[in-house]
Parts: C-alpha cells; sequence; structure tokens
C-alpha cells in the first residue's frame, strides 16, 4: 500500500463538510448583504427612540411653555393695571404701589424667561428648525417683557425722586430737575424702540402676542418720545435761554366763542425757570384802534370776518383755529402797549379749578369768600352775574374775574408747590380738554405744541377724519353757565366703505325764564325773553368731506347754523357729511375734539355697517366728552 504524500492530504477537504461554494465568505469576512436587509429595523428602532423622546420633551416642553404663558399673563395684567390708573402716578403713594407692581410684573416675567431657557424639553424640540424659530420666538419676548417691565419700574422711580427733591417754590420752576427728567424720558424711549422685532415665523397665539407687544412698545415709545420733547420745549417756554414774556389770555366760559370769551389778560415773564407776573386787567382797555395786520384765511373770513377777529377781543376766537387766534392777539395786544410778546398762555375758568386743585384757596380783592377748586365756577360765572344791577357795563365783574387769575399766579410765585408732579397732572388734564392752550411765536417750540396737543389746532391729527363742534352765544347776556350742549353722530357704512354720517346737535337751555338781568337778559337786539339763548352752532367735519354747504376753515369743512331755544326747552341743528373710502385696511376712525364747556358736552355715536362685519369697536358709545377722542372699529365684509 502506497501512503499519499503530506501535502496531497493536506489538500483534500475533510470527508465530513461539504465542498466550500465559491460564494461562501471566506473565515473573518461576514455576508454585508444580510446586514443590509436588517438595517430597516435599526433605523426603525432609532426613530421610535426619537419619537419617545420627542414626546416626552414635547410634554415637558408644554408644560413649561403653559406654566411661563400663566406667569407672563399674570405679569402683562399687572402692568394693564398700572396703566390703566394713571393717577397713581400723582403721589408719592400711589407711586410706591405702582412700583411694587411693576418689580412684581418683572419678576414674573423673569421667572417665565428662566423656565422657558432653563427647560432640557425646550432645547431639545429647539434643535428643529421650525420649532427652533418658536422656542427662540417665546424666550425673545418674555426677556422683552421683563426688560420693559424693568424700564417702567426705573422710570417710576425717577418721576417719584423728581417729585421729592423738585418744587416751585417762590416762582422758581426746577429746570434742572426738569432736564434730567428729560434725559431718562428719552432714553426709555429709545429703549422701547430696541424692543420692537419682526414678529415673521412665529404663528398662533405665540406671533399674536409678539404683535401685540410691538404695538404697544411703539405706542409707548411715541409717547415717551413726545413727552421728552414736551420737557424741552417746557423748559425753553420758561425761559431756560433767557428772558420769555408771555400775554395770559382769560377766556370765561360764561359766553362761549370755540374757547371762552376773552375778557380779560395779564402777562408773565420767565427767566431762567424764575417767573414773576404783571397785575390783571379787563380787555376793554386795552382794545386795538384798528384791525391788526394779520392775514385772515378765507374761510375764517367767510365764516367770522363780520366779527371783526382781528380788532376785537371778544371776536378773535371765534375760529377753531387758536394758533392764528393767538398770533392775532399777541398783535393786537402790540398795538396798543407796544410790547411785544414771546407767545400767549389761554386759560379758563375750568383750568383755574385744575390749578387750585393743586395750590389751595385765593383770595381776591373785591370777592368776599376765597376761591377754592370746588367754587371758582360758580364764584365767577354765576354769582358776580346775580350781584351786578342790570346797568352794570361789566368792566367792575371783569376785573374781579382778571384779578383771580393774577391771584393764582401770584400764589405759584410767591409759595411753594411741594409735588411739581401734581400740578404737571392738572395742566395736563386742562390742557386735554381745551381749557389751557400754548402759542409760541418760535416755530420750533410751536411745533412741539402742535404734535402733542396743546396748541389748540383741531387739524394737527387726523384731520381727514376729525369732529368738531362748537355752539356759541350771539347774545349780550351771559348765559352760557346754564347750558349744555350735547353732540350725536349716527354713522353708517355703505357696502363700498364710505361713511355717511348725520350729526345732531342739541342744545338744552337750562336757565330760569325771568326776572331780567344782566346774566338773563334780554339784551334789546338779539333775545325776545329773558334766559333765551339765541347762537350760532359751527359744525366742523372732515376735511374733504362731501358735506352740503361747507367751507374749509381751521383745515376742517365748516357749516354754520343760527339756533334759538327758549329757557327750559332743548333745540337742535342736524349736519350730514359723507367720508368716501372712509374703510382703510380694514378699520375706520373718527377724531372727535370737543369745545370747552364748563361742564363737559356728552357724546353719542351709533356705528351701523349692513354688509360688514363689526370685529372691534363698540356699535354704540356713550361718554362724556372731555378731552378729544378717538374711536376706531375694525370692519370685515360679510
Amino acid at each position: 500500500m502506497h501512503r499519499a504524500s503530506s501535502s496531497a492530504t493536506l489538500a483534500e477537504p475533510p470527508r465530513n463538510e461539504p465542498p466550500r461554494t465559491a460564494r461562501e465568505p471566506e473565515y473573518g469576512h461576514p455576508d454585508r448583504s444580510a446586514h443590509r436587509k436588517r438595517w430597516p429595523l435599526y433605523l426603525f428602532g432609532i426613530l421610535l427612540v426619537l419619537g419617545i423622546t420627542l414626546l416626552v420633551a414635547a410634554a415637558t416642553s408644554y408644560s413649561t411653555v403653559k406654566s411661563a404663558k400663566d406667569e407672563l399673563t399674570r405679569a402683562k395684567d399687572l402692568l394693564s393695571q398700572v396703566a390703566d390708573n394713571p393717577s397713581g402716578l400723582l403721589n408719592h403713594p400711589g407711586r410706591a404701589a405702582d412700583a411694587a407692581l411693576l418689580r412684581q410684573a418683572a419678576g414674573l416675567a423673569s421667572y417665565a424667561h428662566g423656565q422657558l431657557t432653563g427647560s432640557m424639553g425646550i432645547s431639545y424640540i429647539g434643535l428643529f428648525p421650525w420649532l427652533h424659530t418658536q422656542t427662540a420666538g417665546a424666550v425673545q419676548l418674555a426677556s422683552d417683557a421683563t426688560t420693559a417691565a424693568r424700564q417702567a419700574t426705573r422710570l417710576v422711580g425717577e418721576i417719584d425722586a423728581l417729585s421729592s427733591s423738585a418744587s416751585i417754590s417762590n416762582g422758581q420752576v426746577p429746570l434742572a430737575s426738569l432736564a434730567t427728567l428729560e434725559t431718562h424720558v428719552a432714553s426709555a424711549a429709545d429703549q422701547m424702540v430696541g424692543l420692537i422685532r419682526n414678529p415673521a415665523g412665529l404663528v398662533g397665539p405665540l406671533g399674536t402676542a409678539r404683535s401685540l407687544f410691538n404695538r404697544t412698545a411703539s405706542s409707548v415709545s411715541l409717547r415717551l418720545t413726545n413727552a421728552a420733547q414736551d420737557l424741552i420745549a417746557a423748559r425753553t417756554f420758561m425761559g431756560a435761554n433767557g428772558p420769555r414774556t408771555y400775554l395770559v389770555a382769560g377766556e370765561n366760559n360764561d359766553t362761549m366763542r370755540d374757547q371762552g370769551i376773552v375778557l380779560s389778560y395779564a402777562t408773565i415773564t420767565f427767566d431762567r425757570g424764575k417767573f414773576h407776573n404783571t397785575p390783571s386787567g379787563n380787555t376793554g382797555t386795552i382794545e386795538p384802534s384798528s384791525l391788526v395786520n394779520v392775514p385772515v384765511p378765507a374761510g375764517t373770513n367767510t365764516a367770522f370776518g363780520r366779527f371783526a377777529p382781528t380788532g376785537n377781543w371778544q371776536s378773535t376766537n371765534l375760529t377753531a383755529d387758536f394758533p392764528w387766534s393767538a398770533s392775532v392777539m399777541a398783535a393786537m395786544y402790540k398795538q396798543v402797549t407796544g410790547t411785544s410778546v414771546d407767545g400767549v398762555i389761554a386759560a379758563d375758568v375750568p383750568a383755574l379749578a385744575r390749578i387750585l386743585g393743586v395750590i389751595g384757596p385765593v383770595t381776591v380783592p373785591g370777592i368776599a369768600t376765597p376761591l377754592t377748586s370746588a367754587n371758582v365756577a360758580d364764584v365767577l360765572l354765576n354769582q358776580l352775574y346775580a350781584e351786578a344791577p342790570t346797568s352794570d357795563k361789566q368792566a367792575a365783574r371783569t376785573d374781579k374775574v382778571a384779578a383771580a387769575i393774577s391771584a393764582v399766579f401770584s400764589q405759584l410765585q410767591g409759595g411753594n408747590v411741594a409735588d411739581i408732579v401734581d400740578l404737571g397732572d392738572a395742566l395736563a388734564k386742562a390742557a386735554a380738554g381745551g381749557h389751557l392752550m400754548l402759542w409760541s411765536s418760535d416755530p420750533a417750540e410751536e411745533s412741539v405744541f402742535v404734535m402733542t396737543g396743546i396748541s389748540g389746532d383741531v387739524s394737527a391729527s387726523d384731520p381727514t377724519r376729525t369732529v368738531h363742534v362748537a355752539v356759541d352765544d350771539a347774545t349780550g347776556a351771559k348765559l352760557d353757565f346754564f347750558v349744555r350742549p350735547s353732540l350725536h353722530l349716527d354713522v353708517r357704512i355703505a357696502g363700498n366703505g364710505t361713511a355717511d354720517v348725520t350729526g345732531t346737535v342739541e342744545v338744552a337751555d337750562n336757565a330760569p325764564s325771568g326776572p331780567p338781568s344782566l346774566q338773563l337778559g334780554p339784551d334789546g337786539f338779539s333775545q325776545t325773553m329773558a334766559g333765551q339763548f339765541v347762537g350760532l352752532v359751527n359744525f366742523w367735519g372732515p376735511r374733504g368731506d362731501v358735506q352740503k354747504g361747507s367751507i374749509l376753515e381751521s383745515g376742517l369743512s365748516l357749516s354754520q347754523q343760527d339756533i334759538a331755544v327758549d329757557p327750559g326747552k332743548t333745540g337742535t341743528s342736524t349736519f350730514a357729511f359723507a367720508i368716501p373710502r372712509a374703510v382703510v385696511n380694514g378699520s375706520f376712525l373718527l377724531r372727535l375734539v370737543p369745545q370747552p364747556w364748563l361742564d363737559p358736552e356728552s357724546l353719542q355715536v351709533s356705528l351701523r355697517a349692513p354688509g360688514w362685519k363689526i370685529t372691534s369697536g363698540s356699535a354704540n358709545t356713550n361718554m362724556i366728552w372731555d378731552s378729544t377722542s378717538t374711536l376706531v372699529w375694525g370692519l370685515e365684509k360679510g
């Protein structure tokens, strides 16, 4: 037997193993095709883990977002509580309470911000691009809300510091303190602008919240900017750069023009915040000898030219254009006295009442009782007439009214006003109702007064949507203490967006019917009986409206009607106008400027919009018309 060689033996495969095929992999090299068959299972597992993680993250994120939303809502409610009660800023306890609320709001917003930034769930879902936009937007909104609340807290603190450290003492206004406050207010305005961010990409409630915050920040920034400019203008008006002299026109609400009739005057001089006033008098002693050379606008001449408004103190403010009226007053004063003034301050009896509410009672020679905020209207506009004989020429009575104005300024000059913020608020409220107006011969200052509404320019804002009504007394009697005008506007929005408006002016004459007197008449030329109101109703509609027989006057569209009302009765005048293309970008607005009566007028506005859906604003508005008001309605077709 022959033994096989070792090489042959090694080359033979074991007899109990099948032959290896060519497709079978070598040892140590796995079959990759089998692995590829299993990869969907691996991917599914990965996705399942990711999905579970995402669901857990979403669940925790929802809880976090809801909690943060609740905190921000509470912060918003606290901020609204402060904003809806501006009188809280008028005294130290109120400012302290507001500061506490603002600090609490800032704390809530900061806590919400911390919740959002500290949440692992939100960090995880923020890895996804679309979700990242939402989470980043929520975090930014919480941060901005915190900044706004903290800025408001600081500003309230600065106002409180001003009130505590600054006062009007011996006729000296603290101009340096006002300059410091102006810097703080301007800085706050700039910071609010920096909080306005693009809401693009934010959806649902988050997008709505961002847009609402932006609108609020923009509005607050604008108001702060205006306030800063007001403070700058106020300092220059009060002689920060050198002496300034102003004519003070005393407007009596016993006989209404567009404001009260100008029957008394004084002058006041400011020099670097120090002021003093001269003795006052009645305008009958400074009547110009001829018309002053101030151009009369065509519409003003048509409507009021027959009353000689450029040569008669009692007629100069028949027009609603106070800047023009004030320039005429300055020219008339210069013609008679030879003195140029840098501006005009017009103040009526309600304005005096506001100031008396801050400085306290004043004693006036010839008036038995001290004048207070509560009795000044009755004493000056009622009692002085009741005491006067029918044959009185009114000089003595108007001298007493002028003396009252002088007494108020003298008390401001010689006394001490501990809370300058309180006085500022009183003057602001008087200005809002048209009871205090300023005109400056300096165009830069005047532009600020026009912009902020203290100039009395009725067409300064939204002239194509502004309505203004003035009921002027045309008698020689002094009845307006008893007269109560009111206005009702019935607005119908047509399908094409035109607003058809009917305005009804009611004049209630609550005067007693007799006996004849200086106050009640009859005056011998206009009244047929004592207590009868005879006057002129001036209705200014929006510039560019369609109003039959109207003329352009005071920057608006004016129509006029005579009216006579017996004592105890109510008379009416009706006007109609249309505003083409009144609905703009889904909204319609009316700006309503009141006449500064002793007692504010009542205002009713009814809106009907067949074929439209009113999405915001009330269909029926009833209000006391004591300041300029803007009503806005949202409208959608269908």
